[in-house]
């Protein structure tokens, strides 16, 4: 949860099986409240394809939800969580779909001018503390690496980090997390406001890492301007050409 956030909730679904397929043994999937100081599992009764098991959460700022499953659908589980800000640019309503740890992530889209506020929010939920670094690049290039290298994540455990003390007054950058040792989870919450007014905010999901080809589905199409952000990580130039498919077609703007 994010700092300010009023309550939290997660749910929890199972996919739909391919067509000729059955389910045996069914899934078992516990869920560990207080991330940061573990306490005993509590069960999710999720043991059929296509269900949903919604209203899981933590009732304190200073917890994470740490979800697990066994059984055979266990590998269409989805984990998703729903969170309603209270006050200052934290302030609306964001969700966020939740990913396994790793040690390589990307987040794309953050902004640190003077009306947004973006936190980065690494989660460990290992034994073992993780050490991770985080690098950030804008339409300058990348910024000084020092502040974001080394940074430690203890045991079942978070840490928030301000993007402005990596970046500051930048819009649209680009964060690579890469951990030296053990495994984080990345997220990185955006919220912005004007005068003292909230605007609303939301989580940036995680992105694919850099590739030659990337489809990026579902641009809603009513009011407001949409970006196409396009990062270049490499040491040379990059060439990049872009197609837009509608309904009835491909065009290249």
């Amino acid at each position: 949860q994010t700092p300010g956030t009023l309550q939290t909730r997660v749910s929890v679904g199972a996919a739909p099986l391919p067509a000729g397929r059955t389910a045996v043994g069914g899934t078992a999937v516990t869920s560990v409240v207080g991330a940061r100081y573990p306490q005993p599992s509590k069960r999710v009764p999720l043991d059929r394809p296509g269900q949903v098991v919604s209203g899981l959460g933590t009732a304190t700022n200073a917890d994470g939800l740490a979800v697990t499953a066994t059984g055979a659908l266990a590998t269409g589980l989805e984990v998703e969580q729903v969170s309603r800000g209270t006050d200052g640019r934290f302030r609306g309503l964001g969700n966020l779909r939740c990913e396994p740890p790793k040690r390589d992530a990307w987040l794309i889209g953050a902004s640190t001018a003077v009306i947004d506020q973006s936190v980065l929010v690494l989660a460990n939920v290992d034994d073992t503390p993780a050490t991770v670094d985080v690098t950030v690049f804008g339409r300058g290039g990348p910024f000084d690496p020092r502040p974001g290298a080394g940074l430690t994540v203890a045991p079942h455990n978070r840490l928030l980090v301000p993007l402005d003390t990596l970046a500051p007054d930048a819009y649209h950058v680009v964060v690579h997390v890469t951990s030296r040792q053990g495994r984080v989870v990345s997220a990185v919450a955006t919220g912005r406001g004007a005068n003292g007014v909230p605007l609303g905010f939301d989580y940036l999901p995680q992105v694919l890492p850099p590739a030659q080809e990337v489809v990026v589905p579902g641009i809603p199409s009513d009011f407001g301007k949409r970006y196409l952000i396009v990062g270049n990580p490499s040491d040379e130039d990059t060439t990049v050409s872009l197609k837009v498919t509608l309904k009835d077609g491909q065009f290249v703007p």
